[in-house]
């Protein structure tokens, strides 16, 4: 700064307008259809059930038993025009509870993992597997998204990803559109 001379006076620099550059997304590929039922059980329902199962030469105290969170559960029906490597696909679904707070403590160890059974030979399989995440809560689940995601079962070596869907709740106040524009 010592050899800087400041005897130029003020010089004002205008800017230019404020410009958007599209990002392209990324396409969205069809690779099937799948079909499921979301049903939530609450703590209350499922200890109501509890208590009415027990038989009266029970030790515990009624009163003594913790609270029971609820229970989220995902039938999983069928898969439909599944996109996958040949007639000989042997599809499963696996179903994750995920915590998205990137802050929370380990968000890999906040998830919760169910998995079908395999059906094997078939690219329309009929599941008919009810995926149940126990021990939430109303307000836990408001934060968290439910992911399920179809992979083929490949005896030796890694299984392959044939689709997948992430549902939520949603968090916005009131409901708004995102518009998707598509690259051309």
């Amino acid at each position: 700064m010592e050899n800087y001379r400041f005897d130029g006076g003020p010089q004002v620099l205008h800017l230019g307008r404020r410009v958007e550059i599209p990002v392209p997304l990324p396409t969205l590929m069809y690779r099937g259809d799948i079909m499921l039922a979301l049903r939530y059980v609450s703590g209350e329902l499922i200890k109501a059930n509890q208590l009415a199962r027990d038989d009266s030469n029970s030790k515990v105290e009624h009163n003594d038993r913790k609270p029971v969170g609820g229970r989220l559960e995902v039938w999983v029906q069928n898969c439909r025009n599944l996109a996958g490597s040949g007639s000989g696909a042997s599809p499963y679904v696996k179903g994750y509870l995920i915590n998205p707070d990137p802050d929370s403590r380990a968000t890999r160890s906040s998830r919760v993992k169910q998995k079908s059974a395999i059906v094997k030979g078939d690219m329309n399989p009929n599941f008919n597997s009810i995926l149940a995440f126990e021990n939430i809560s109303l307000r836990d689940l408001k934060g968290r998204s439910l992911e399920l995601t179809v992979w083929d079962h490949v005896k030796i070596g890694r299984n392959d990803f044939l689709g997948g869907v992430r549902l939520n709740v949603g968090t916005a106040a009131t409901p708004a559109w995102t518009l998707v524009a598509t690259s051309r």
